[in-house]
């Protein structure tokens, strides 16, 4: 798959599963039948419902999981919009059935872009422990939503998996709150997480252009599709890992997440090393217009450019309206810009809220949670990971609500 700015329209009856990655397919599966139980257990649902109108989405009441369904763009046939909740029994079967495809598909294609057998480990891990829980059979198109949604006995999923995946990435929680990492070498500071077992981290095969890329070829590559409020995200060693914090023997890399600060038009012909058009967070500076050089290049040579969409799903099942046709929601990414100018300043997060990383926005972030933040503010999309509170840049590329349009190599 080549990453593009044209839009195309996919049915769900035009995907053959058989053909889509497992884990994708799973990943999806086990959403769609955590969607199911929650319908069938109305009153769990109008406390979560209820708790996410008074609470924020960087609050740790609100539930992601059901503000996802919550802000599902669903249109009937004369594209009025309608809520996930007032589907009938048989049409969200029929949906969910269709979405698994559609988004399996989605995740799919961005394990084929990545191009490296590490791209679904992130979702093969998410999935281990989800079926802990959401312990269901193989899917198919019979797939049966209420029978399987039967199968979970806990009183709340969600939130019993939120606290395995949690615990799963840092086997020993912090019990302090920890140096805030300002001022702190960003080497560093991953070096301490990492050997404090705050963060599970993996020995793994850095790609090459992560270290060789020179700040020219870097701009030169995406220039033409750069604007204002689109997000650059790089990948821990230049890939997706089951671990967000990848090694190499010296290094330690957790991927970066920032906001472009500078149209097509304002970028120069030579790019030098001090070249800035990112603004972006570390534990050294905090919240800053970012380097080139510094900031990417020499650690971070490989992104993707992409932008964040809202998609909608229309009454004729098996339609969704994808980034890639003039038919898509696209959004506003000059309001991206404006939101992360307004938090320019605010410090990293400490070591010990890595980890509830999404709780503490506006007032410290760690680079995905910044665009995560920004992007939710100015748009009320969710580029962030449904089950957990915190999101690293595996997280934001993998996000369904996030496009590629061009890559730095």
């Amino acid at each position: 798959m080549n990453p593009a700015n044209n839009v195309e329209t996919t049915s769900a009856g035009t995907i053959d599963k058989k053909l889509l990655d497992a884990d994708a397919v799973e990943y999806y599966k086990d959403i769609a039948v955590l969607a199911e139980w929650y319908v069938d257990h109305p009153a769990t649902l109008a406390t979560a419902i209820s708790n996410n109108e008074t609470h924020a989405h960087t609050d740790s009441a609100y539930n992601a999981f059901v503000g996802e369904l919550q802000e599902m763009d669903l249109r009937d046939e004369n594209d009025k919009h309608f809520s996930f909740f007032a589907l009938s029994d048989s049409e969200r079967h029929v949906f969910l059935r269709d979405y698994v495809k559609l988004q399996a598909k989605v995740l799919d294609d961005k394990f084929k872009l990545a191009g490296t057998d590490a791209a679904n480990d992130h979702t093969q891990s998410t999935n281990l422990l989800v079926d802990q829980v959401v312990k269901t059979s193989a899917y198919s198109d019979a797939f049966n939503f209420d029978a399987e949604a039967a199968k979970i006995t806990v009183a709340n999923p969600y939130e019993i998996i939120n606290e395995k995946l949690t615990h799963n990435q840092s086997p020993v929680l912090p019990t302090t709150s920890g140096n805030t990492g300002l001022g702190l070498a960003e080497e560093d500071f991953w070096r301490i997480v990492a050997n404090s077992n705050w963060l599970s981290a993996a020995t793994v095969k850095y790609q090459p252009l992560c270290f060789n890329n020179t700040p020219q070829k870097f701009v030169d590559k995406i220039r033409s599709n750069v604007s204002k409020g689109l997000v650059l995200v790089s990948l821990p060693a230049g890939t997706v890992t089951g671990s967000p914090l990848a090694f190499n023997g010296f290094m330690y890399d957790v991927g970066h997440v920032a906001i472009i600060s500078e149209d097509a038009g304002k970028i120069p012909n030579t790019i030098n090393d001090d070249f800035s058009f990112t603004i972006g967070t570390n534990s050294d500076y905090g919240m800053h217009h970012e380097k080139i050089k510094a900031d990417w290049t020499k650690k971070h040579g490989m992104a993707y450019l992409m932008k964040p969409v809202r998609i909608v799903y229309s009454k004729k099942w098996g339609i969704i309206l994808n980034p890639w046709s003039s038919h898509a929601k696209d959004v506003n990414n000059s309001d991206t810009y404006q939101r992360i100018t307004e938090v320019l300043g605010k410090p990293y997060c400490s070591m010990s809220q890595l980890l509830t990383a999404k709780f503490n926005p506006p007032n410290k972030f760690i680079c995905s949670t910044s665009a995560w933040w920004a992007i939710l503010v100015a748009h009320h999309i969710d580029i962030g990971d449904m089950y957990k509170p915190t999101i690293f840049p595996a997280g934001v590329f993998l996000s369904s609500n996030m496009r590629v349009v061009a890559q730095t190599w």
